[in-house]
């Protein structure tokens, strides 16, 4: 695969801003008391908005390392924040963070923006992911598309397995998805093609399954699509 350097390496015109929100008082005030099982529900409810309301029944041991992370942290910050905190520590513990061949700063004290790998705007939003060629394994965690500006994930030359996240739809500002030569199995979600700013996608190398969607035509903007050496079948639409 050529990686990125076949991409659009423009990100988009504007750079996304936000309004600054104030501190949710209520966590701010919670962790005052030093009230921790107080404060852990109310961190576990924002968090289940995106990891589900099963999430933390003690059964997904990468979200619970991932929330364990941010209460050991003592965090009080807006969710919008606690939350790109909490999917960044999550995507480490997903793809197996401990073995990578080089972690840096990962689930460090630093703000996720330094991690090595992300990439934020000036407002400190994660606009890019990318961990490729350093021994990743695991899966990818759905909650990756609760960034809202991601633009790239590049995760290519890994060991990742399990599928593509049906999730991945919910990317709208996705212009390139990078994850060939991985284990990844199953067909290619059909919300893929929902994302119409999409320019680069890189499959290769993989065990996808099933054929490719019709839905391909609403990819206008698409300018590379490596799909070879799956397991693939039927016709290009």
């Amino acid at each position: 695969a050529c990686g990125f350097d076949c991409a659009p390496t423009d990100s988009p015109s504007k750079s996304p801003s936000v309004q600054p929100s104030k501190v949710p008082t209520f966590i701010c005030d919670v962790l005052a008391t030093k009230n921790l099982a107080e404060y852990e529900e109310k961190v576990k409810n924002i968090y289940r908005t995106v990891s589900g309301d099963n999430a933390f029944d003690g059964n997904d041991l990468d979200r619970m390392d991932a929330l364990n992370f941010i209460l050991d942290e003592g965090a009080c910050l807006d969710p919008p924040k606690m939350i790109q905190r909490y999917i960044s520590a999550l995507f480490y513990y997903s793809t197996e963070g401990e073995t990578w061949k080089e972690s840096g700063d990962w689930v460090s004290s630093k703000h996720e923006c330094d991690w090595n790998g992300i990439e934020c705007n000036d407002n400190l939003i994660i606009t890019q992911l990318y961990r490729d060629d350093n021994t990743l394994k695991g899966t990818i965690p759905f909650e990756i598309c609760d960034l809202p500006f991601l633009s790239r994930i590049d995760l290519d030359s890994n060991q990742i397995g399990g599928t593509i996240p049906d999730d991945i739809g919910r990317c709208q500002s996705l212009l390139s998805f990078d994850v060939d030569s991985n284990y990844l199995t199953g067909p290619i979600p059909e919300s893929i093609f929902n994302i119409q700013g999409l320019r680069y996608i890189d499959l290769d190398t993989n065990e996808l399954t099933g054929t490719l969607s019709r839905k391909i035509g609403n990819l206008v903007e698409l300018k590379v699509l490596q799909l070879f050496d799956n397991q693939l079948q039927g016709t290009i639409p």
